[in-house]
């Protein structure tokens, strides 16, 4: 029988088996699709899926959901930004998306509440409100009052 080791994944708490694991085989345990990145302190690699790591505790990793437009007129990449919800980066070339959008983006609960992160600030965004994102904005989401995401 195999010993588990906890990893975190996208702010969420994972049991992994202890041992090495691949990229593909990470974003496997939670279901998520994107770029996998390791986070060492400031610090983001960027683990492909077929890379194998060595898996030690309490290790960090994000999904980045990336989004491609290319411009039908002149056929050139539309800028991309990115973005942060509940610590993990969202990547789009899109920038009006609602409060529902952008947890699915982050693979966030639906029934979460998200707020914008302004300074020392939280404004609660609702579901079907627009809101325009900028490069590096900050966003989190939390379960309302009374229940559990």
């Amino acid at each position: 029988m195999s010993e588990h080791i906890q990893i975190e994944i996208d702010g969420e708490q994972v049991s992994a088996p202890q041992g090495t694991a691949t990229g593909k085989d990470l974003k496997a345990l939670l279901g998520r699709e994107g770029r996998l990145h390791h986070l060492r302190g400031e610090e983001r690699i960027i683990i492909e899926d077929d890379v194998v790591l060595e898996l030690e505790g309490g290790e960090r990793f994000v999904t980045v959901t990336e989004i491609v437009e290319v411009d039908e007129v002149d056929n050139r990449r539309v800028h991309e930004i990115t973005f942060y919800v509940d610590g993990i980066a969202v990547t789009t070339c899109e920038r009006e998306l609602t409060a529902a959008r952008i947890k699915d983006l982050a693979h966030r609960p639906a029934g979460n509440i998200l707020y914008k992160v302004d300074g020392r600030e939280r404004v609660e965004i609702a579901d079907n409100e627009v809101v325009r994102v900028h490069e590096n904005e900050k966003f989190i989401t939390q379960p309302p009052v009374g229940r559990a995401s």
